[in-house]
Order: structure tokens, then sequence, then C-alpha cells
């Protein structure tokens, strides 16, 4: 097999792993949901609530996400919100990671045309005794 041939067969393969919503031993994927550029969607993972969006820069996307505590309707407190932006080149992918929750992974599609985005929830591991 070539080269070009070896790598059209590992995208092809990344691509169906991502399609399908594959995950990694020990965490559990929930659906993903597709953006296009500018559309923003907004996700909980654990106490926290997230916005996140992308923009076309170059073939890859440039991520900010928006994250903040949960809003309290009992609490005259409103919660600060972080910005983190982040550029993931077209075809790979990163994730955000939640102290008390699922993480967010992103899903930068070749061109930038999309990015798909996955809550996982991680699932702990214990080594048991025999």
């Amino acid at each position: 097999m070539t080269f070009a041939k070896s790598r059209v067969a590992t995208f092809a393969l990344s691509a169906i792993a991502a399609a399908t919503g594959a995950a990694i031993a020990g965490e559990t994927a929930i659906p993903a949901e597709v953006l296009g550029p500018l559309k923003a969607a907004s996700y909980d993972i654990g106490s926290k609530h997230t916005l996140a969006y992308y923009e076309a820069t170059g073939g890859a996307c440039k991520v900010t996400v928006l994250l903040a505590d949960k809003f309290d309707e009992k609490s005259d407190v409103y919660p600060a919100a972080v910005r983190f932006n982040t550029v993931i080149q077209g075809g790979t992918s990163d994730r955000v990671d939640s102290i008390d929750g699922p993480s967010l992974a992103f899903s930068c599609a070749p061109g930038a045309t999309t990015l798909m985005v996955q809550t996982i929830d991680r699932v702990a591991y214990a080594k048991t005794q025999d």
C-alpha cells in the first residue's frame, strides 16, 4: 500500500469512528452535534454550563468556549463566565475537560466546514482484587 493510500485509509477509519460516536475505552459517548461556522450550541457539563461556537479560519476551526457555573434562580449572584479559545486543525480533534462532569470533545472537519461537538462521560476504572 502506498503512503497516500495508507493516509486515505487511516483518515477513512478515523471518520467512521467519529461518525459512529465511537468512544475511548472507559468513556461513554453521548450523541454528537454538528455545528456550522458561527453557529453556537450550549451544553451542561457537571456543575458548569457552556456555550461553544467556531469560526473557519484557513482550513482550521477557531473554537470559542464560554464556561460558567450554572445559574441558580434562588441566588442573587450571577456566575462569572470564562472564555477559552483554541485552534483545531481541519481533520483533527481536541477536548475540554470538566473537573466534575463530562468532557466536551471537538472534531474539526477537513477544511473546517463543520465542527462536531460531543459530550463524553468519563467512567472511573477500578481494578478488582482476584
